[in-house]
C-alpha cells in the first residue's frame, strides 16, 4: 500500500444551486465521450500546477528540481471482464483538504475558488510564474458515470 494514500470515510457532497444551473443545460454532455475532455483536462491541470511549484521552488532554494509533465492513457475497453481508461499523470495530486473541499462537492470547482486564485495571485506576484487552468465547473469528474457505474 502507497502512504501516500489516505483512506478514510470520504463522501460527495452536492452544491444543489450550482449543479441545477449547469445541469439543467443539456448542451453540457451532448456526446459521452466528453469524459475523455474532462480527464484529460483534469490531468493537464494537476501538471500545470506542479510545473508552477517547482519553478516557484527553484527561484527561491539552491537544490534546482527539474520536472517534465506527463500524462499517459491506457484504453482497456475492449476487456471483457474489466473494461476500463486509464488516465495517468505526474501532476500535484489532492491534498486530502482538496479532496474534502472540492472533490467531493459537486459543483465546487477548486479552480474557481479562492484558494486557487490566492495561489495563481502569490505565483504571479512574487515569482513572476502564471499559472492557468482548463478546469472551471466541479463536475467534470462526473461525466465519467456517463459511460460507466463504477
Amino acid at each position: 500500500v502507497d502512504s501516500n494514500y489516505i483512506a478514510g470515510n470520504f463522501k460527495f457532497q452536492l452544491e444543489y444551486d450550482e449543479i441545477m444551473k449547469l445541469l439543467m443545460d443539456k448542451a453540457l454532455y451532448p456526446d459521452p465521450a466528453l469524459f475523455l475532455r474532462e480527464l484529460l483536462q483534469n490531468a493537464l491541470d494537476a501538471c500545470r500546477i506542479q510545473e508552477a511549484l517547482v519553478k516557484q521552488h527553484n527561484k527561491i532554494d539552491d537544490d534546482v528540481f527539474t520536472y517534465a509533465p506527463h500524462i499517459a492513457v491506457f484504453d482497456h475497453s475492449e476487456e471483457a471482464e474489466n473494461p476500463r481508461i486509464i488516465f495517468q499523470d505526474n501532476g500535484i495530486g489532492m491534498s486530502e483538504e482538496i479532496v474534502r473541499n472540492y472533490f467531493l462537492r459537486v459543483g465546487k470547482s477548486y479552480y474557481r475558488s479562492n484558494d486557487f486564485k490566492t495561489q495563481q495571485y502569490k505565483l504571479k506576484t512574487d515569482y513572476n510564474i502564471q499559472l492557468d487552468a482548463c478546469s472551471n465547473f466541479g463536475i467534470g469528474f462526473l461525466s465519467c458515470f456517463l459511460v460507466g457505474d463504477k
